[in-house]
C-alpha cells in the first residue's frame, strides 16, 4: 500500500500540502477528545468499505463535516470569508489517507506482538 504523498509545491507547509490542512490535522491530534472522535470516523469509514480508496473517500467526507459543522457561526465579512476560504483549502484527502494508514500500520503492530 502507498500512502499519498503531499505534492512539491511553494504552498506546501511542513510536509503537508498547504498551512490550513497542516493546521487541521495538528487541532485534530492536540486532544484526547477530537482522537477519539478522528478514531471512531475511521471505523465507520471501514464499516463503510473494507476497499481502501472507498474508505480514505469516506474519512475525507467525515473530516469535512466535521470541520465544517464545528466551525463558528460569523457574521458576514472579512472574517467569516477568510474562516470560510481557509476551510474549503483543507485537503481532507490528505489527512485522511495518513490518519488510515497510521491505523493499519498500528493495527498491523498490535497484530505482531499479540
Amino acid at each position: 500500500m502507498t500512502k499519498m504523498l503531499p505534492k512539491n509545491t511553494e504552498n506546501s507547509y511542513n510536509g503537508w500540502s498547504n498551512y490550513d490542512t497542516w493546521n487541521f490535522k495538528l487541532w485534530l491530534d492536540n486532544s484526547k477528545a477530537s482522537q477519539e472522535i478522528v478514531h471512531n470516523f475511521i471505523i465507520k469509514a471501514i464499516v463503510f468499505s473494507k476497499k481502501t480508496p472507498e474508505v480514505i473517500h469516506k474519512l475525507r467526507t467525515l473530516l469535512e463535516q466535521y470541520a465544517l459543522e464545528n466551525a463558528p457561526e460569523l457574521e458576514n465579512g472579512f472574517y467569516s470569508d477568510v474562516l470560510s476560504a481557509s476551510i474549503r483549502s483543507v485537503n481532507y484527502y490528505q489527512i485522511a489517507d495518513a490518519y488510515y494508514y497510521d491505523y493499519l500500520e498500528n493495527y498491523n503492530q498490535e497484530i505482531k506482538t499479540a
